[in-house]
């Protein structure tokens, strides 16, 4: 597989995700919008959230494997604030620290596994509050997929 089919079976994965609905229903009672590629309706923030957009970055294929860079955008219109000890904090990374964990483990266990070689090898993720009070989670997986060696070519 390479990038691009790793970005649309992880955009099918978090549409059907019933742990990501569960999140997304229960913060901002509507269902979360998934697409491959970058967001068009990049105008109306408040109406276009909860979004997750997932982008095939690149592949590189050696001999003994591919590595494919994935990179999912998710997008939370949410302007609330949380305090817990004295401190503020925008109610959205509570979100993401929720959210994010639950798209890892779909990808692990739907996406990965549809074949046995392929494994996550990093994850970053960067936040940006650049489009207040749209706030943005970027997660880049770099998924790498062993080629067995010495494998019968028929």
């Amino acid at each position: 597989m390479n990038a691009l089919d790793y970005a649309e079976a992880l955009a099918r994965v978090i549409k059907a995700s019933s742990r990501v609905e569960l999140i997304v229903r229960r913060e901002y009672e509507k269902s979360i919008t998934a697409f491959v590629g970058t967001a068009q309706d990049r105008q109306d923030w408040q109406a276009a959230t909860p979004y997750a957009g997932v982008t095939a970055f690149s592949s590189r294929e050696r001999s003994d494997l591919i590595a494919s860079e994935v990179t999912l955008e998710l997008g939370l219109y949410d302007e609330s604030v949380d305090r817990a000890n004295g401190i503020a904090r925008l109610h959205a990374y509570d979100v993401f620290k929720e959210l994010i964990p639950a798209i890892v483990r779909d990808l692990k266990e739907q996406v990965l596994s549809l074949t046995t070689t392929a494994y996550l090898d990093e994850m970053r993720v960067e936040f940006s509050q650049a489009d207040f009070p749209l706030v943005t989670a970027t997660v880049t997986f770099d998924i790498e997929e062993t080629i067995p060696v010495g494998r019968w070519l028929r």
